[in-house]
């Protein structure tokens, strides 16, 4: 039988797919832990839109995200808060590989970005109070400008008050390694 009682209740998901990796991202609830086991390939941005709470943060780690297969957009795009984003690879989005659009005290530590067309790492229109630490950024290059626009990591546009980078490193990034715009 099925209850109700306990959807709100927080879980440990491990996923392998993009269709399993949706469904617990769009039903996650404050205190999940999700999991990627190896690569998953994406064919549209992932979207992290709920919000968990400052004592029980959404927690999405591990494993590759090959954005390859997006034909335009971002790869992962965070406009919720609280969330710990963390031990993951995410490469090749047909724009920016990570974008932290609105929201804020959110947690990203040791996400490799490379292989984007646009920046590895962006934080901007509001997006406040987010740690990103001990995060790579690297290979970036957006090819339909020439390379002008892929920074390593980009807090920039109106980005909120109180965004930190700490112990993080871009290398051979098209644009700058820093943006600060």
């Amino acid at each position: 039988s099925t209850s109700t009682t306990h959807s709100l209740t927080a879980k440990s998901t491990t996923v392998t797919t993009e269709t399993a990796l949706k469904s617990a991202i769009t039903n996650a609830v404050a205190g999940d832990i999700i999991t990627v086991s190896g690569t998953i390939k994406l064919t549209s941005t992932l979207q992290l839109l709920k919000s968990g709470t400052s004592s029980a943060k959404i927690n999405f780690t591990g494993g590759t995200l090959d954005c390859s297969g997006i034909s335009s957009g971002w790869g992962v795009k965070l406009n919720g808060s609280y969330w710990n984003v963390t031990n993951m690879i995410i490469k090749n989005a047909p724009d920016c590989g990570l974008v932290l659009q609105s929201g804020g005290y959110n947690y990203i530590y040791k996400i490799t970005a490379t292989g984007n067309k646009d920046s590895g790492i962006q934080i901007y229109n509001g997006s406040h109070h987010n740690n990103v630490s001990n995060c790579y950024s690297a290979e970036n290059y957006d090819t339909a400008n020439g390379g002008e626009n892929a920074d390593g990591f980009a807090c920039k546009l109106s980005a909120g008050a109180g965004n930190v980078f700490d112990s993080c490193t871009a290398y051979h990034n098209s644009d700058d390694g820093w943006d600060l715009y």
